[in-house]
C-alpha cells in the first residue's frame, strides 16, 4: 500500500567549518513532505557536507552552526542516540559509488537482513528474507534468490547501487537522500538508476533529496531545484523554470557551459571565467561577484537577500539584480 510522507525538512542557515576553512557558508532547503527536490552545483559547493550534516556523518572535528530541522525537531540539538533511531528508519541516504558504501566482507542478503532486524526489528529471519527478496526484486535486481549470497565484488557497479537501493527502502524511511547515486556509472546505466528513483520515490511515497553536479539529471527526477555556490544557496525554482527562465547569473552561466542540441561536432563550449572561492576565503558580499559578468560595486559589499522570483514563496534567487527595489547602485 502507498504511504505518502508527512515529515518535512527544513535547513536554516546552515553552515559547517573545518578550523579555519568553511566550505558551507549559507545553505537553506525545504523539502515539502512527498516532494523531490535536486541539489545541483559545482564539486567543492558543499552539496555532499549538507548531506553528511541531516545524516549526522560529519567528522566530530566539524563546527555546525544553523538549524535542520526534521518535523520542527532541530537535529543538531538532539542526542546521539535520537539520530542514530533516526538513521536509516526516517531519513536514509544512498551514497556515490556503491563499491565503497557496500561491506565486502559480507554477503548482500546479510547486510539487507541486519537492516531489517535493527531498524525495522523484525525477529524472524525467514521473515527477513522474505522481505529482503522482495526489496531485490522491487529494485531491478533479476534473480534476486542468487544475488541473496553474492558478495558486493561479484556484482557489477549498476547493481551493486541497485543493492544500495533496497538496503535503504528496507528501513521504510519516509526521505531518501541520493548523493550523486549515478555519476559512477555508464550513461545507459545511470538513465534506469534514475528511473528506478522516481518509480519508488512515487510508489513508497517518500519524499526525495537528488544530489546532482548535472542539471538534467536533477531536473528528470525532481519537482524542485535549489543551487549551490561556494557553500550557498544562490537559487531555487520548479524543475521547468530553472531550466528555461534561470534568474541567478550563475545558474544562467551552467546552463551556457552545456553542449546545445545542433552544436557542430568540436564546438568550443562555453565556460565560467575564474575560480570557486576558498573555503578559507572571506567574502564580504555575493559570493559569485568575482566571476559574474553583470557585477556592480554593491554585489562586492553586501550580500544579496533571497528575492522571491514566483508567487510561491520559496522560489528565489540571492542576486541584486532581481531586487525589486531596483537598488542597483
Amino acid at each position: 500500500m502507498r504511504r505518502v510522507s508527512s515529515s518535512k525538512l527544513e535547513i536554516r542557515n546552515l553552515a559547517i567549518r573545518f578550523g579555519r576553512g568553511t566550505p558551507v557558508r549559507n545553505a537553506e532547503i525545504l523539502i515539502e513532505p512527498g516532494q523531490s527536490l535536486g541539489v545541483v552545483g559545482e564539486s567543492g559547493s558543499g552539496k555532499s557536507l549538507t548531506s553528511l550534516a541531516i545524516m549526522g556523518l560529519l567528522p566530530e572535528h566539524a563546527e555546525v552552526t544553523g538549524e535542520i530541522l526534521w518535523n520542527g525537531q532541530d537535529l543538531l540539538k538532539v542526542s546521539a542516540n535520537v539520530r542514530r533511531e533516526l538513521r536509516g528508519r526516517e531519513i536514509a541516504m544512498i551514497f556515490q559509488d556503491p563499491m565503497s558504501s557496500l561491506n565486502p566482507s559480507f554477503t548482500v542478503g546479510f547486510q539487507i537482513d541486519e537492516v531489517l532486524k535493527l531498524r525495522l526489528g523484525m525477529r524472524e529471519a525467514s521473515a527477513r528474507r522474505e522481505r529482503g527478496l522482495q526489496l531485490l526484486a522491487e529494485v531491478g535486481i533479476p534473480a534476486p534468490h542468487e544475488r541473496w549470497s553474492a558478495y558486493p565484488h561479484q556484482l557489477s557497479g549498476g547493481m551493486s547501487q541497485r543493492v544500495s537501493i533496497a538496503m535503504a527502502l528496507a528501513g521504510e524511511p519516509e526521505l531518501l537522500i541520493a548523493d550523486e547515486p549515478t555519476t559512477a556509472l555508464d550513461v545507459t546505466v545511470q538513465m534506469q538508476i534514475l528511473e528506478l528513483l522516481s518509480s519508488l520515490k512515487k510508489s513508497h511515497g517518500m519524499s526525495l533529496m537528488f544530489v546532482t553536479h548535472d542539471l538534467a539529471v536533477a531536473s528528470r527526477v525532481c519537482d524542485d531545484i535549489v543551487v549551490f555556490y561556494a557553500g550557498r544557496t544562490v537559487e531555487r525554482a520548479s524543475a521547468s523554470q530553472l531550466l528555461s527562465r534561470p534568474r541567478h547569473p550563475y545558474t544562467k552561466a551552467l546552463l551556457r557551459a552545456r553542449p546545445q542540441p545542433g552544436d557542430p561536432a568540436r564546438t568550443r563550449l562555453n565556460v565560467i571565467e575564474g575560480i570557486v572561492p576558498r573555503a578559507s576565503e572571506d567574502i564580504q558580499g555575493c559570493v559569485f561577484a568575482s566571476r559574474c559578468e553583470s557585477v556592480f560595486d554593491r554585489c562586492r559589499s553586501e550580500i544579496p537577500s533571497r528575492f522571491v522570483t514566483s508567487n510561491a514563496p520559496n522560489q528565489f534567487a540571492s542576486c541584486f539584480l532581481i531586487d525589486p527595489t531596483g537598488e542597483k547602485k
